[in-house]
């Protein structure tokens, strides 16, 4: 039997696989259950049983709470826990082997070392609504700290919250603002705190001056609250059952995500709440997000009935064995000359510079495959096994192109007797279309059974067209090297990186930190310039390589102008690949190094590639790193509404992120000399989901041909990047940035997508604007001022044609247009409708909005058209209360007024967020009147609540000193922050929208006289010139006013003249009467 009839016999086998693999991830699904989940413990976790254990019960209870959550459709089967190198290998219960691809872990857990030991888990992301997010982080701490549950949920609880986030695009369904946790309800008609469902109860409180003690909110339901008024939810949730999705905190009861039934009241959406999960996923519940994946979609994975052993999941703990690279090389007769000695020559100098401890195999195909047993695998301990691999470089070319032959040797060899490991690599480098058996597509079973990752490289635009797919049906990378462009430098990346082992610790890993292509002309010299921060210094090595010339002069400076140059000690040159090395002895100095390239040959320009590697300065400094991948490997234009995505991640060591740092994206175009330069943000907009989080993104969109295009991504700081150390998913205001990063460069590749079907029109329309929101209203001037990022033309690139401005009255007004009108140029008195800035610059605008009673609600969206008149989806919807006055100690309401001359033709019903309003001083020090509750002095009563309009002496007094509830119990006026907080926000409410609206509290009228007024207030104060005076004074004048039932229109002072005659400051130095300036208390005011 030939060995060509015995390799179709072993192909075979893999008949029977699905190829239709995701491509985001590599769980899967079995009878309802995730497969291929993994752990993945980081290298600087010191080894635990424990750490293991807790692991474990994290996902058992997670199993269970997941498939409540979905309704019996989903659990965890299995799971794998990866365990490092690092950890010793003596442990009988560890394997080397696992079905599951080990790449990518779903969940990884890092030490705890660091600023920030207690760091709550959180989910990295880089895409948007209903898009996977890239893994769930924890701390070993977090696991293992016993009083965790003292202040979040339980583990499988947490779980199971961040698993939203991380499969199913889900995002937080509190307040993202911290100053803006309230909005004006058209469900109960009245303020509410931003949460999902409306049944998870809580209290108004604000914290004080001292960053620690809370205290409740002036302000009620009907007015709304004070200025940085929180909604902090109550520890027992009797009522809510969702939503999942509104935090890690202690809600044990809150076990589902919500939905838009009606017939499910207790996890019904808040769909008109200002979340994140609103605002990016268009007011959708988590379920119509969720039924959009293909986990849940079209009736997949049903409900079934499973008992609690059947939804326990099973483990394997796999130990990771050393990094295998196979690198696999094409030497058919279409790629001879200069294509075939680039990819040598980059071969050889990968060879000689790869850290030692690494396991490098190399075999090459053309029509056929190096034959298994001359195989060449070493693991590189010394120069003579470099030199072994050396002498296994294919130098000649000829026959035809099987690119099946060369993959399928290659596994094959790597799955030989019992040497495979879970950490093997293939890298193929390919030239040339394939054109003889086995081709790519008899072997497709073959590499997803084999659990093998295969990167591939294209160095020539006539590349098979598969090799992007071979890469993303195996989670490999895809780039593109071409001899005639600026991108020549992904042949060496992709060699360095491939053995890039995340399972060392930080200071053992070889970092890739820049490159460069340089071209020099005849009889000329170039000069290249990198930089050497301090975090990195230690075995440094620059690398040169050229080809088809003469070996040019190659010199190197460091950052004190000393001059490095052949009789270096760590110089290195081999002219018969063409490449030298400088490896610098000691640590490299930190600054600028330049290198120096002088063309010898006397015919021709030398092109020539530079890279810099470096490993980190020392063990307790972790270094900066970046990490850059584009969305699509493939992209066909004519079939997509989005274009291709660049994201570039920039972290210092495991759990920290750099922001503010300088990022550009380079995308060689086909055909084109001149690379297009785009600038990533971190700024929540556009491509970018989450602002501050140290992932930059952006969109191209500046497509001209069919082609391969590559991206190269260059990150630098000059001195304006921060160090994020405390990685943080609740929102950006609870990230700290406290510590300067060093000035740093760095250049990666994100690798390369084949584009077809690329249209001569305009197809690309404007980006969504997802950051609309209101910065300021006034109530007198009768004005919302709206703020915006501009996106642009073409998605986020250039400027757009218009804006379409939208105003509603509430949410549903925008989603149906019923009640919402046009925004007319005519109603803005700044900002262009007509005139969009670039994109990226902040749009302002100030419109004239109808202000009708005390609380006028409002809502606005906006749309962006370019010049061929596409237009952008809807934006988010931004909510604004335009308030007569903001409720405060002592709160005077202004005269009521009759807006005219203003487009009315929408009603004003609806919403909340910004306000405008007059405030007086505050009341003397000696007394508290932060119970008393009128229009005039708003209180902080539990939300829902109001004062009786008679009351006894007694409860009076009581509300002196705290807060009276309507069963008589005096909440504290101090209150030590919320932990263990049970007074309720208000009634509870569940149900749909009628339900809920049946089911709360009457809203309180504000109509009431006030109980004391400030004459009153005053009066008792000069009178008594200690507290207990005060006290039956102010009692013996309180009685006589709740006795009455005579109701008054609040009004404001008729004049200054008025005002500053009660409030004379030398009367009241006289008479020991303290005031308190607003002003210092950060409240604005004004008479």
């Amino acid at each position: 039997m030939t060995s060509k009839h015995l390799l179709l016999r072993m192909l075979a086998c893999y008949a029977v696989l699905d190829l239709h693999v995701p491509a985001s991830s590599a769980i899967t699904i079995e009878d309802n259950g995730y497969t291929n989940v993994v752990v993945a413990i980081q290298p600087d976790v010191s080894q635990s049983d424990e750490l293991i254990d807790k692991i474990q019960e994290m996902f058992k209870e997670a199993s269970i709470h997941l498939n409540r959550a979905t309704n019996r459709r989903l659990f965890f089967r299995n799971v794998t826990i990866l365990v490092p190198q690092t950890w010793p290998a003596n442990n009988s219960g560890y394997l080397s082997h696992s079905e599951a691809t080990l790449e990518d872990p779903d969940v990884i857990v890092t030490s705890s070392d660091g600023p920030h030991p207690s760091t709550p888990p959180y989910t990295r992301r880089d895409r948007g609504c209903g898009q996977e997010g890239l893994s769930i982080n924890f701390v070993d701490a977090f696991l293992l700290d016993p009083n965790t549950t003292n202040t979040y949920a339980s583990l499988g609880h947490v779980l199971l919250y961040e698993w939203g986030h991380y499969r199913w695009g889900l995002f937080d369904e509190f307040s993202d603002d911290e100053d803006n946790q309230f909005h004006h309800s058209s469900v109960t008609n009245q303020f509410e705190g931003v949460r999902c469902s409306y049944d998870i109860t809580g209290t108004p409180m604000v914290v004080e001056s001292d960053g620690i003690d809370y205290r409740p909110c002036y302000g009620n339901t009907e007015d709304g609250y004070e200025f940085g008024c929180m909604f902090i939810p109550t520890e027992t949730q009797e009522n809510a059952t969702g939503s999942v999705m509104y935090g890690r905190g202690r809600y044990n009861n809150i076990v589902d995500f919500c939905d838009s039934d009606p017939g499910n009241p207790t996890n019904f959406h808040n769909r008109e709440a200002p979340s994140r999960h609103n605002r990016l996923c268009d007011q959708r519940s988590n379920w119509a997000v969720m039924r959009e994946h293909s986990d849940l979609k079209d009736g997949n994975n049903l409900p079934r009935e499973l008992l609690a052993d059947d939804l326990e999941p099973a483990f394997q703990i796999v130990r990771r064995g050393p990094r295998r690279v196979m690198l696999v090389l094409e030497r058919s007769s279409y790629i001879a000359g200069e294509t075939h000695q680039r990819m040598i020559n980059a071969a050889a100098a990968f060879i000689w510079t790869v850290p030692s401890g690494v396991w490098l195999g190399l075999t090459w195909y053309n029509g056929q495959a190096t034959p298994i047993n001359k195989i060449v695998m070493v693991q590189v301990q010394s120069d003579n096994d470099r030199q072994t691999l050396l002498n296994a470089l294919p130098t000649s070319t000829t026959g035809q192109t099987s690119i099946g032959t060369g993959l399928s040797r290659a596994i094959e060899f790597l799955q030989l007797g019992d040497s495979a490991t879970a950490n093997d690599r293939i890298l193929l480098v390919n030239g040339f279309k394939e054109n003889q058996f086995l081709y790519i597509e008899h072997i497709k079973e073959m590499m997803i059974k084999s659990k093998i990752i295969v990167d591939t490289v294209a160095v020539t635009s006539s590349a098979d067209p598969q090799l992007a797919e071979v890469s993303q049906l195996t989670g490999g990378r895809f780039y593109y090297a071409p001899n005639d462009s600026g991108s020549g430098n992904s042949l060496n990346e992709a060699l360095t990186r491939s053995v890039d082992n995340s399972d060392v610790s930080n200071s053992d890993k070889q970092l890739q930190i820049w490159s460069a292509s340089v071209t020099v002309p005849v009889g000329e010299s170039r000069s290249a310039v990198t930089y050497i921060d301090a975090t990195i210094r230690k075995k440094t090595k620059f690398t040169i390589t050229w080809v088809q010339t003469d070996t040019p002069n190659i010199t190197l400076s460091d950052p004190d102008g000393a001059l490095l140059t052949s009789s270096y000690p760590g110089y290195m040159i081999n002219t018969t690949y063409g490449f030298v090395v400088y490896s610098v002895t000691g640590k490299a100095k930190e600054g600028p190094w330049t290198i120096d390239i002088q063309n010898t040959d006397p015919s021709l320009p030398t092109s020539v590639q530079v890279s810099l590697t470096s490993y980190p300065r020392d063990d307790d400094v972790p270094p900066i790193s970046v990490s850059s991948s584009i969305s699509e490997l493939t992209k066909n234009i004519s079939e997509t509404e989005v274009p291709l995505a660049i994201f570039a991640e920039v972290r210092q060591g495991y759990s920290q992120v750099v922001v503010n740092a300088t990022v550009m994206a380079s995308v060689s175009i086909p055909g084109q000399m001149d690379p297009v330069e785009i600038q990533l943000v971190d700024t929540g907009t556009g491509a970018d989901i989450i602002s501050n989080d140290g992932i930059y993104s952006g969109y191209f969109t500046k497509y001209t041909v069919d082609g391969l295009y590559s991206v190269e991504v260059r990150v630098e700081n000059s001195g304006h990047a921060t160090v994020a150390g405390f990685p943080f998913s609740f929102g950006v205001a609870g990230r700290n940035l406290n510590s300067q990063a060093p000035i740093f460069q760095r250049v990666v590749s994100a690798g390369s997508s084949r584009v077809f079907d690329v249209p001569g029109t305009d197809v690309f329309p404007p980006a969504k604007v997802t950051d609309l929101r209101v910065v300021d209203s006034s109530f007198p001037d009768r004005t919302v001022i709206l703020a915006w990022t501009a996106t642009g033309d073409d998605f986020d690139n250039g400027e757009a044609a218009s804006y379409e401005v939208t105003r509603g009255v509430d949410v549903d007004s925008i989603l149906t247009g019923s009640d919402a009108v046009t925004v007319r140029q005519s109603d803005i008195l700044s900002g262009n409708l007509t005139d969009p800035q670039s994109s990226g610059a902040t749009e302002e605008f100030t419109v004239i909005v109808p202000v009708v009673g005390d609380v006028s609600p409002l809502a606005f969206a906006v749309v962006v058209r370019d010049e061929a008149g596409l237009a952008s989806p809807r934006s988010n919807i931004a909510l604004v209360a335009v308030r007569r006055f903001i409720p405060g100690p002592t709160t005077l309401a202004p005269p009521t007024t009759t807006p005219t001359g203003i487009d009315s033709t929408a009603s004003t019903n609806g919403t909340t967020q910004s306000y405008d309003t007059t405030v007086l001083e505050s009341t003397p020090s000696s007394m508290s009147i932060s119970s008393v509750r009128s229009t005039q002095s708003m209180v902080s009563l539990p939300s829902g609540v109001t004062t009786p309009s008679k009351a006894s002496t007694l409860s009076l007094m009581s509300t002196l000193s705290g807060v009276s509830t309507p069963n008589g119990v005096s909440t504290p006026s101090m209150i030590s922050a919320p932990s263990g907080m049970s007074t309720p926000a208000g009634a509870s409410t569940s149900g749909a929208i009628s339900t809920l609206q049946s089911r709360l509290p009457s809203p309180v009228t504000g109509t009431e006289e006030p109980i004391l007024s400030r004459d009153a207030i005053i009066i008792a104060s000069v009178l008594g010139s200690i507290g207990l005076v005060t006290a039956v004074a102010i009692g013996l004048v309180s009685l006589s006013k709740l006795y009455s039932s005579h109701k008054v229109t609040p009004s404001r002072p008729g004049s200054e003249r008025s005002t500053d005659g009660l409030w004379d400051p030398e009367k009241q130095e006289e008479d020991s009467l303290h005031m308190t300036d607003l002003d210092d208390q950060g409240i604005e005011s004004e008479v």
